[in-house]
């Protein structure tokens, strides 16, 4: 089952790399930590006592492992819903952006699947939080910068 949170961007690694695979760490809301925890305590035979939580001061990670065909590929599908006032209710298509447009601090939405995995003799039982899609949303008054380093970097901006 897939599952669907907003939050604002802490740090993210959405670059092709096989042996760290890709991750975007977000800062949610006091409610949206109990809903992900809620649904994870939920699932069959969870147990609380000495449970790993991808989750740390109202900042959850989140993780998506390269498909193996493609071990080097950038993390997608990433999502520009920036200029969409009701995203919830948005039946249009939506661009894609590339990794390198994603900023700190840029409000988005994750689609996820909450992943158990069992304890063993030396460590607890736990959950990784399955990253599916980013959308990047709109921010109300708030300015991002991006790099306009090269021509190339400046031609993705229009």
């Amino acid at each position: 089952m897939c599952f669907e949170v907003e939050g604002t961007v802490v740090d993210y690694f959405l670059q092709g790399d096989s042996k760290f695979g890709h991750s975007i760490t977000i800062r949610l809301s006091p409610e949206d930590i109990v809903s992900v925890k809620n649904i994870v305590r939920g699932a069959p035979n969870h147990s609380e006592e000495n449970f790993q939580w991808p989750i740390y001061n109202n900042v959850a990670k989140f993780k998506s492992n390269p498909h193996p065909s493609q071990p080097n590929a950038a993390f997608s599908p990433i999502l520009d819903a920036r200029e969409i006032i009701d995203f919830k209710n948005h039946k249009g298509y939506l661009e894609a952006l590339a990794p390198d447009d994603v900023r700190k601090d840029m409000r988005v939405s994750v689609e996820y699947t909450p992943v158990l995995y069992q304890g063993g003799k030396d460590y607890n039982g736990g959950c990784f939080l399955d990253l599916y899609s980013i959308t990047a949303l709109k921010m109300e008054g708030q300015i991002l910068y991006y790099d306009t380093s090269s021509p190339s970097k400046r031609a993705r901006l229009h």
